[in-house]
């Protein structure tokens, strides 16, 4: 009797490891996929940023210049 109650303990802890573990993997999971989806929206709007920049300079030189320049047809319609 006291053989088949160690043995269902093992098997109570054992199952209780495996389903904290599960837990903990789901956690990290998640974790990463947020930071993963943080960092891609921070580059998103890096580039954005610089995107936006390079618009008003190239629009600032092209009233300086005039608008019948090269960058107006290439980069401004």
């Amino acid at each position: 009797m006291t053989q088949k109650s160690n043995f269902q303990e093992l098997l109570e802890k054992d199952r209780v490891q495996g389903l904290a573990y599960s837990i903990l993997h789901k956690i990290k999971f998640l974790f990463l996929t947020i930071t993963h989806l943080c960092a891609n929206a921070m580059v998103q709007k890096r580039i954005y940023d610089r995107w936006l920049l390079m618009n008003y300079w190239v629009g600032l030189l092209r009233t300086k210049l005039g608008t019948r320049t090269w960058l107006s047809a290439s980069v401004i319609p």
